[in-house]
């Protein structure tokens, strides 16, 4: 089983990673690392990878104005990018969660500059 950071609903649990961390301590269940949805709610990357690391199989990229989950190109938001890529598994899967084939051409022309 795989859970998700939630976005910013006050209905919804797993906010933090502190909280994610609880759900999932003791069980055999995994993470997906939403970095678009981190920046909705505590735009804190490493404590998440610091306190989930062991747990993250999938990484999803988009960005985003840091209140709304627009799933804007890599890029075209708030996240800081050249902090975040560079604290990233390179080992596991990452999926671009964008709107358009423009977004997504954009994303991966960021993203190529990176992992060269």
């Amino acid at each position: 089983m795989l859970l998700k950071i939630c976005q910013n609903f006050q209905i919804l649990d797993g906010q933090t990673a502190e909280r994610i961390h609880e759900l999932v301590d003791g069980t055999n269940l995994y993470v997906t690392f939403d970095v678009g949805h981190l920046c909705t709610v505590t735009k804190n990357y490493i404590e998440f990878l610091e306190l989930l690391g062991d747990r993250i199989i999938h990484i999803h990229l988009h960005d985003n104005d840091g209140k709304n989950d627009s799933h804007l190109a890599v890029g075209d938001g708030v996240i800081p990018w050249d902090d975040v890529l560079g604290i990233l598994p390179k080992d596991i899967a990452w999926s671009l969660e964008v709107r358009n084939l423009d977004d997504l051409k954009r994303s991966l022309e960021l993203l190529k500059g990176y992992l060269k």
